[in-house]
């Protein structure tokens, strides 16, 4: 496999990243709009793990972008600067990839947006309570639960 080959797939494969955060994207704003608090939070570590997987993805764009030489094209560009037998499939990996990045900006800032609402509304809920001379409600934590019969442990000893 060439490395022109290789670019391509490489690209391929960050298309398929920012598929795979555009679900997560979605999910994150229905977990934001269904007050998911632990939807929420699955959600953010998937998108942490796939953003170690883009820094990887990254480097070895780096890497071969320099092997072919083809540093400081812009991704506009690929098609232009490749090989005539591939350029045709340049042009639909960049396309394919251009279209996947603005479905994931797009579904990215929503999931923001809506994030951002939820925190103006609970700063503005303690600001309301702050004026009103109230403390802002904290979660109530329950007693730790007592073992059934029998089974409490003097740990004195």
């Amino acid at each position: 496999m060439t490395d022109a080959e290789k670019y391509l797939k490489l690209l391929e494969e960050l298309t398929g990243t920012l598929d795979h955060l555009n679900g997560i994207a979605s999910k994150k704003l229905k977990a934001v709009h269904e007050n998911d608090l632990l939807g929420l939070d699955e959600c953010t570590r998937q998108e942490q793990a796939l953003s170690l997987s883009l820094r990887s993805i990254e480097k070895r764009r780096e890497t071969l972008l320099k092997a072919l030489g083809l540093e400081g094209i812009p991704l506009s560009g690929l098609a232009a600067n490749y090989p005539e037998d591939l350029r045709r499939q340049a042009q639909q990996t960049a396309e394919n990839l251009r279209r996947q990045y603005d479905l994931y900006s797009s579904a990215s800032t929503a999931a923001r947006s809506a994030l951002e609402r939820g925190l103006h509304d609970i700063e503005r809920m303690i600001s309301q309570q702050q004026q009103q001379g109230q403390q802002p409600q904290q979660p109530q934590q329950q007693p730790p639960e007592t073992p059934p019969g029998g089974m409490k442990t003097d740990f004195r000893a």
